[in-house]
C-alpha cells in the first residue's frame, strides 16, 4: 500500500517516534511557535527514498529532514543529497555545521533543510544530541553512565549513548521519556547544541 503523505505546506520528516517527540518538545520550549507538521518515515532509508516525492507535493513551501548520522555521517549526507538531486535541488558537497538550509528561488520548489543528529559533524544519533543537553552539574548523569559502563562487555548495549540516556531518564523520579523530560525542564536549552538546532529549525520554517 502506498504511503499517505502529508500535504502540509511546511513539513518535517523524521525517522521515528523518539525523534518526533524530542523535536516537538524542543521547539515548544526553546524555539517558540512555528507552524509545521511532523511525519514519521519509519527509518532513514525511507527518508532517502521518498524525499524527492515530498519536495513535489503541491503548495509545499518548506521541507526539513532530521535523521541520525549513525556511524558514517558522510555517507548519510550523500544519501540525502542523492534524494534531493533527483528533485533537482542542489546541495553543498559538505554538510554545514549549522545544518543545511537551501532556499529555493525556482518556482514550485520548497525551501529545504537537513540536520544530521547529533551535530552535523560527528557520527551518532538523537540520544547523543539529547546527552549534550544535560547540564554539566547534573548529579544523576555520571551515575547513569557509570552503571552502563560497568555492564560486562558481552552484555553491554551496542549503542552506549542510547543506553546511558535511557538509564539517566529511568533513574529520575519522574521517569519521563526524552521528549517529556524536555517539557519538564530537565535539560539545558540555553546550551550551544540546543541553540544551533533552534536557529536551524527557525530558519527552515520562518
Amino acid at each position: 500500500m502506498a504511503r499517505q503523505r502529508s500535504t502540509a505546506p511546511r513539513l518535517l520528516l523524521v525517522e521515528g517516534k523518539d525523534d518526533e517527540h524530542v523535536v516537538k518538545h524542543l521547539y515548544t520550549e526553546a524555539v517558540g511557535p512555528i507552524d509545521f507538521e511532523i511525519e514519521r518515515m519509519g527509518g532513514v532509508d525511507q527518508v532517502g527514498e521518498e524525499i524527492d516525492a515530498h519536495t513535489k507535493v503541491p503548495d509545499r513551501t518548506a521541507l526539513a529532514v532530521v535523521v541520525d548520522a549513525n556511524s558514517d555521517m558522510g555517507s548519510r549526507w550523500q544519501s540525502i543529497r542523492g534524494g534531493l538531486a533527483r528533485a533537482g535541488i542542489d546541495t553543498p558537497p559538505e554538510l554545514p555545521l549549522g545544518g543545511a538550509l537551501i532556499e529555493q528561488t525556482r518556482g514550485g520548489q520548497p525551501t529545504v533543510g537537513v540536520w544530521l543528529m547529533p551535530d552535523n559533524e560527528n557520527g551518532g544519533e538523537i540520544e547523543d544530541f539529547v546527552a549534550g543537553l544535560i547540564s554539566g552539574d547534573d548529579v544523576v548523569w555520571p551515575l547513569a553512565c557509570d552503571y552502563i559502563d560497568r555492564i560486562p562487555d558481552e552484555e553491554r548495549p551496542r549503542k552506549l549513548s542510547k543506553a546511558r540516556v535511557h538509564a539517566w531518564l529511568a533513574a529520575r523520579a519522574e521517569g519521563a521519556p526524552m521528549g517529556g523530560a524536555i517539557g519538564q525542564g530537565k535539560f539545558d536549552l540555553e546550551c550551544d547544541a540546543a541553540h544551533r538546532f533552534s536557529v536551524w529549525l527557525r530558519g527552515v520554517f520562518s
